[in-house]
């Protein structure tokens, strides 16, 4: 008995269906007609019997033998509605009833009149009266006892799941499609049936129902032109106020606050409560939150969407900058924690500076997590491509083109790729020094020492050392010799590094903040994990918990990932070593941990190999093995860090396999550590994998190749001060004694170790060598 949509029918659904009550077809005849009225009324009273011509009348049934009487409009009305209740209750009495009247949205004032007298009716008899109809309709019995009013939810996630599986199947293209559609329409069934119809028109889904397909991707979904057209409808329907409201809160988005809102709107407090109230009732938006300031949602992004796409380009522009200068006022000190929404503000607002200074705060923040921030800088270009040449424009496009070249590298990006940035950047920043050409230098060098390129890294960093002094800018020449470590590690650069740590500590002295905001870490960090290193190098272990307790407070100072990463991974890596393998999984899960949010493909490396290391020693080779090749394939496959490859990681599988017992693996992973470290001059490092190399191929039997990569280790260990390699070598001497049946010189060797690993303070590590004197 529905109405067309868009018009008013007056009476007509009473007359249809009252007809249906009745039982009367199109086609009876008049007297059929009034039998079947008798019928159905035969227990009436006269009264309701002489009132029989009306009904005729109403029901465009003629008697010309009882004329109607001659009323006016309002007793006509009146009769005909008494007449119906005494009618509605004697159907009830003879049987039970259910009346629906749907789309009460489009019904005219007659007809609801009409209606109310029969929910009325209904009470305390058998009939069920059902009314459906949109939000923003409005009953008037609302607070009637008799009435109870069900609100449609939305289908939540599992039943939303369940209606597309059911049209659409379960075809594996489907997933993303299905996630959009949950996502776009927020759980309106007509709003998922609109959508997926419109995506079988264009198309893009291919099937029959239970078995589609999609034929091409969709990236998002677009407002199908039913459900554009039936949201508009209801948006023009609203007053003035409330559809500038729903506008505005169009542009501000997911976040409708009510104190932004009173800062855009510029209403006053009871004219926009008025107005969201209103919004609510008509369930455009939802009350999402009550403390500690009421804030609203959009019950269906499609709604957000349509409304958006009603404002003209320059009111929205308009809107999208008042939005922008409201946030900037009401979050104060905060400010920073909403940069990127401001961006996104301005740029809609056609601002392009202001996105662009948005979008380096944003990037700037993020400092470590290199993955996020890498787009906030490439963002900060496209935003200034076209722009006039300002000086806050050209500042930010410098500051974006340095940053962009050391995020790329730490990202992996192809080496063509950021040689390419950083051609792009020497161009735009010009010959003469300023920091961010120095910056762009160093993050250039990382970028080489990365790919395994040391020589031309060393002259990259002193060049933007060179620069840095030149400009006389403290906390640029503390960020540079901070990053210049990781191309002088302690490991193979022991006396540069020295130098790098001294003067870092220095100008960091006064200020431990210094350069804290180009490095996105505090630039004492990468001095602490040198001088770990170099501890383990010169074999003065004993003096690593003291520097891993001053380590621990500075890391404390905040909640860095980059602090906790590293701190977690040198102290794993020491609990190692003094035995404690319970504390150096729990560390080395955690560097780990701290290593993924990071999304630094650097910093990833330190945490997989720290944790690797601990697995190794816990006897987890299965899962020790699987780590530190996902570690080997980002530093050394895709050139993210080819030194740690060398120092490391490698060293670290060379150890896995021969305990599992893939001595070719062993010598592979040996093998390919000696050759990175001969390319990169890495004397250290070659002498521990040639060590490694000594071992596996002891392990396969060929004593004269083992022998031969054992004299290279001691040619070069001779020639370190490096107290770290010297109780290994004579640990990998042994064992090549072992397979040589020399049970004496085996021993020698072993002894010798264990005298060297203490020497070291490494008592339990001297423990174990002497543990496999008798096995």
């Amino acid at each position: 008995m529905g109405v067309p949509h868009g018009r008013a029918v007056p009476l007509q659904p009473i007359l249809e269906f009252y007809r249906e009550i009745f039982g009367i077809a199109q086609d009876d005849s008049d007297v059929q007609a009034r039998q079947k009225i008798a019928g159905s009324i035969a227990q009436s009273t006269p009264e309701e019997i002489d009132s029989l011509p009306l009904l005729f009348d109403f029901l465009r049934v003629p008697d010309p033998a009882r004329p109607s009487p001659e009323l006016t409009p309002e007793e006509r009305l009146q009769t005909v509605i008494a007449l119906l209740r005494r009618i509605t209750a004697a159907r009830s009495r003879r049987e039970p009833a259910v009346l629906v009247f749907e789309d009460m949205h489009w019904v005219d004032p007659d007809s609801e009149t009409i209606i109310e007298a029969v929910v009325d009716a209904a009470v305390g008899t058998r009939t069920l009266v059902l009314l459906n109809f949109r939000p923003e309709y409005r009953v008037k019995w609302a607070g009637r006892t008799h009435y109870q009013q069900i609100s449609l939810r939305p289908l939540d996630d599992a039943a939303t799941a369940l209606l597309l599986t059911d049209w659409l199947g379960t075809d594996p293209s489907l997933t993303r499609f299905a996630v959009l559609v949950r996502e776009s329409t927020g759980g309106n069934p007509f709003f998922m049936e609109e959508v997926v119809q419109a995506e079988i028109e264009s198309g893009a889904l291919v099937g029959t129902r239970g078995r589609f397909r999609l034929e091409r991707p969709i990236e998002g979904i677009e407002v199908p032109s039913t459900v554009q057209s039936l949201l508009a409808a209801r948006i023009d329907r609203l007053d003035e106020t409330s559809k500038r409201l729903l506008q505005t809160a169009a542009v501000i988005g997911d976040e409708l606050s009510e104190t932004l809102l009173e800062h855009v709107t510029e209403l006053d407090s009871d004219t926009l409560r008025s107005g969201i109230r209103r919004l609510v009732q008509s369930e455009f938006v939802y009350e999402a939150s009550l403390y500690p300031v009421s804030e609203y949602a959009f019950k269906h992004p499609l709604t957000r969407e349509v409304a958006y796409a009603s404002l003209l380009r320059e009111r929205r522009r308009a809107i999208h900058a008042a939005v922008a200068e409201a946030i900037e006022k009401i979050a104060g000190d905060a400010v920073d924690q909403r940069a990127t929404l401001l961006a996104h503000h301005w740029e809609q607002a056609g601002r392009n500076v202001e996105a662009a200074r948005w979008q380096t705060r944003t990037a700037v923040r993020l400092g470590i997590n290199v993955g996020e921030s890498i787009f906030h800088w490439r963002k900060v270009t496209e935003l200034l491509a076209g722009e006039p040449e300002t000086a806050e424009a050209h500042a930010l496009l410098g500051q974006a083109r340095s940053r962009l070249v050391y995020a790329a590298g730490r990202t992996a990006a192809p080496e063509e790729e950021i040689a390419a940035l950083f051609a792009e950047a020497q161009r735009e920043l010009g010959e003469g020094d300023s920091a961010d050409l120095t910056w762009t230098l160093m993050s250039y060098g990382v970028v080489r020492f990365a790919a395994g390129h040391v020589a031309e890294a060393h002259v990259l960093a002193a060049d933007a050392e060179g620069m840095a002094r030149r400009l006389a800018d403290p906390a640029l020449l503390v960020a540079v010799l901070a990053t210049s470590l990781s191309i002088h590690s302690a490991v193979e650069f022991p006396e540069e590094a020295r130098r790098l740590v001294g003067e870092i500590e220095q100008l960091c002295g006064p200020d431990p903040s210094l350069g804290a905001v180009r490095l996105g870490f505090r630039a004492e960090m990468p001095a602490f994990i040198n001088t770990f290193f170099s501890l383990t190098r010169s074999g003065r272990s004993a003096e690593i918990e003291a520097l891993l307790a001053r380590f621990r407070r500075f890391a404390e100072t905040d909640d860095n990932p980059a602090h906790q990463l590293w701190l977690h991974a040198c102290c794993s890596t020491h609990r190692v070593n003094q035995g404690d393998v319970n504390g150096a999984l729990e560390h080395g899960r955690q560097a780990l941990d701290f290593a993924q949010r990071s999304q630094n493909l650097f910093g990833l490396v330190g945490g997989q190999f720290s944790y690797g290391r601990a697995l190794l020693h816990a006897g987890r080779l299965d899962e020790a093995r699987e780590l530190l090749t996902q570690a080997r394939v980002v530093a050394d496959d895709r050139s993210i860090g080819k030194g740690n490859a060398v120092t490391t990681v490698l060293p670290l599988l060379v150890e896995v396999e021969l305990r599992r017992g893939d001595a070719s693996a062993a010598r592979a992973a040996a093998e390919r550590g000696v050759e990175l470290a001969r390319l990169m001059g890495y004397r250290h490092g070659e002498a521990n994998n040639s060590i490694g190399l000594a071992r596996a191929q002891a392990a396969l039997g060929d004593l004269s190749g083992g022998a031969a990569a054992l004299e290279r280790a001691s040619e070069l260990v001779a020639a370190l001060d490096a107290r770290d390699l010297p109780p290994r070598l004579e640990e990998a001497r042994a064992e090549l004694a072992r397979h040589n049946a020399d049970a004496a010189a085996c021993e020698r060797a072993l002894r010798e170790a264990a005298r060297l690993y203490r020497e070291n303070g490494e008592p339990w590590l001297a423990s174990q060598a002497e543990a496999r004197i008798d096995a």
